[in-house]
C-alpha cells in the first residue's frame, strides 16, 4: 500500500512538472512564432497579435488574433484574412471582393477603421489564414512572454514551481517520518 501512494505521489508530481513545461513550451512556441518571419501552425492554427487600429472596431490593439489555415477557393467577401503585404509585414484585413485577372485570384481588402481600400490586390499566395477567433488583450502577454525578460520570468516560473512541489514532498515525507517515531514511543 505504502509502495502504491509512492508512485502515485511521483507519478503526480511529475505529471504538475509536466504539464508546466508542456504550457511555458506552448507559450514560448506562439511567442517565438510571432516573432520571426515563419509563422508556426499549431494544428492549423496561426497566433497573431494585432499591432494597428485599422480593424479597431472588430480587433483592437494587443488582441491575440487566431487564423486558420484555408482553402484559397473557400475566402469570400467579408471574410477577415491575415495576409503578407508587399513588404511582408502580415496584416489582419477584411476581404471586400475576390477578384480574378489573368486567371489567378486576388483579394481586395479593407480595414475596418481605414477610409480607403488597401491600395494593392491580396494575391492568394500572400494568404496565412482566415480568421477564426481574438483573445482580447492576450497579445501583449505574449509579446512580454516572447521577450529576454518575459524568457526568463517564465523559466522562475516553473522552477519555483518545482521547488514548491519538492518542497511539499519532503514536507509529508518529513510528517510521515515523525508520526511513525511518535507511534514508536
Amino acid at each position: 500500500m505504502k509502495l502504491f501512494k509512492l508512485c502515485g505521489s511521483i507519478v503526480t508530481d511529475l505529471l504538475i512538472v509536466l504539464g508546466v513545461l508542456i504550457i511555458v513550451g506552448n507559450v514560448y512556441f506562439i511567442s517565438v512564432g510571432m516573432k520571426d518571419d515563419n509563422l508556426h501552425s499549431i494544428f492549423g492554427y496561426k497566433f497573431l497579435v494585432e499591432l494597428s487600429d485599422s480593424m479597431k472596431d472588430t480587433i483592437k490593439v494587443g488582441d491575440l488574433v487566431i487564423v486558420q489555415n484555408c482553402l484559397i477557393d473557400d475566402i469570400k467577401a467579408n471574410d477577415i484574412l491575415s495576409y503578407r503585404d508587399n513588404n511582408d509585414a502580415i496584416v489582419t484585413h477584411r476581404v471586400i471582393q475576390v477578384v480574378e485577372k489573368e486567371g489567378k485570384k486576388y483579394f481586395e481588402t479593407k480595414g475596418d477603421n481605414n477610409k480607403s481600400l488597401d491600395v494593392d490586390l491580396v494575391p492568394a499566395g500572400a494568404v496565412e489564414g482566415r480568421f477564426v477567433k481574438k483573445v482580447s488583450q492576450l497579445g501583449f502577454v505574449l509579446v512580454f512572454l516572447g521577450s529576454t525578460i518575459g524568457k526568463v520570468v517564465c523559466g522562475l516560473i516553473t522552477v519555483i514551481i518545482c521547488l514548491i512541489s519538492w518542497f511539499i514532498y519532503e514536507l509529508k515525507k518529513s510528517n510521515k517520518k515523525e508520526k511513525k517515531e511518535l507511534e514508536i514511543i
